[in-house]
């Protein structure tokens, strides 16, 4: 306690000596200045008053003020060299003192502030450290009970097809052995999907990059939601450019990109829409669009929808979901060194969404070219028009 004592003992003095510096400074500099300043003397009074409440708090700049009234009154005002309380004298002492505790006073709030400041901002980043602590344990909660829920799926789905194997499909216990076979695949995909959040918070997430060719890619993607075509009777057209087909990726991860795109498509695509999937090049990239006539994006949502866990009002009422899917795009295309954008008209008026990947460069392209067989029914152009009405 007692070094404490003394350097509070200390710091008081330092202020209080710092007020009584600061107006002895201020009088030699306003003598010295008082051939071209005179009849005024109190702005380096002023400044001196100014300087104690700025460094030395309330009660030293007090001092100060004091300081400065006798001084001026003493060596400034007449009758010089004395002390006289005439009312000119008493009237320009009241002005001073009142702009004297003025500035105190305007500085005092100013290091309230600024103490109120530092207050909020230290509970702002215990407040920020918590939140990431929580948000951790979030993480790995979800990555745990994913990894929990993956076991008893895989055993639902393996005896799921074993029984089914059985059965003829006509029968009663098929149809409802097909009903949890389909959900179980669902429930699947969507742990499939928490895990790979749970990679991607962790930094886990890696990709197996190597050329490959987009068309193959986007024809197996378009082979996995083709029941789901079917079954709402909707139109898909597909518009491939072998010239932009060759790019150094990971295929099952493209391809994993491809599938929910058409399968968020699909989901918010009405009963006999349209879905479009094209392949172009433009510049040094590979563009892959694709095009539905859907339920369509409110424009002041299109910034946040690739963000996690987020979906749209009427997205969230009539489809369900968790909101992962394009939040998984978006990683997936950025690891690639790709971008991935969406774009709408608004609700009821269908979305858009490109993806661009850097092409190989032109010897690695050459070389892959000249050992791969592109069939003849591609035609001079190198391109392809296909389409596929389900339903």
């Amino acid at each position: 306690m007692q070094p404490f004592t003394r350097a509070r003992q200390f710091e008081t003095a330092w202020h209080y000596g710092l007020g009584v510096t600061a107006v002895v400074v201020a009088c030699l500099l306003t003598l010295l200045l008082w051939r071209w300043i005179a009849p005024h003397a109190t702005p380096l009074f002023l400044a001196a008053v100014a300087i104690t409440a700025w460094r030395g708090g309330a009660k030293p700049s007090l001092l100060a003020t004091t300081l400065a009234v006798l001084t001026i009154d003493y060596f400034f005002n007449p009758p010089l060299n004395a002390f006289e309380f005439s009312v000119d004298n008493t009237a320009s002492a009241v002005v001073f003192v009142t702009v004297a505790l003025l500035i105190s006073w305007i500085d005092a709030r100013r290091k309230q502030a600024l103490r109120e400041r530092d207050v909020l901002l230290v509970s702002e980043q215990q407040a920020r450290v918590e939140a990431e602590r929580a948000n951790k344990a979030k993480d790995q909660f979800l990555a745990m009970v994913t990894h929990e829920l993956r076991t008893p799926l895989s055993v639902i789905l393996g005896w799921t097809r074993l029984m089914r194997k059985e059965l003829s499909d006509s029968s009663p216990n098929a149809r409802a052995l097909e009903a949890i076979e389909r959900n179980a695949h669902l429930q699947k995909q969507l742990v499939e999907d928490l895990l790979d959040v749970s990679r991607i918070a962790a930094g886990k997430f890696r990709v197996d990059l190597r050329p490959i060719e987009l068309v193959s890619v986007i024809e197996a993607a378009i082979e996995t939601v083709l029941p789901s075509l079917a079954a709402k009777r909707i139109k898909l057209h597909a518009d491939y450019d072998h010239a932009a087909s060759f790019v150094n990726a990971d295929p099952d991860r493209l391809q994993q990109v491809v599938c929910n795109l058409l399968s968020n498509a699909v989901k918010f695509t009405p009963d006999e829409g349209q879905i479009e999937v094209r392949l172009e090049r433009a510049g040094e990239h590979a563009r892959i669009v694709v095009y539905d006539t859907g339920a369509g994006i409110r424009r002041e949502f299109l910034p946040f929808v690739f963000d996690r866990f987020r979906q749209a009002d009427h997205a969230t009422n009539k489809h369900g979901g968790l909101g992962l899917g394009l939040a998984i795009v978006r990683h997936l295309v950025e690891a690639h060194g790709g971008t991935v954008r969406a774009a709408s008209a608004g609700e009821g008026l269908g979305s858009t969404f490109t993806v661009e990947l850097p092409l190989l460069n032109r010897s690695t392209w050459q070389k892959i070219e000249s050992d791969w067989v592109i069939p003849a029914s591609h035609g001079d152009e190198g391109s392809t028009r296909a389409s596929n009405a389900s339903g």
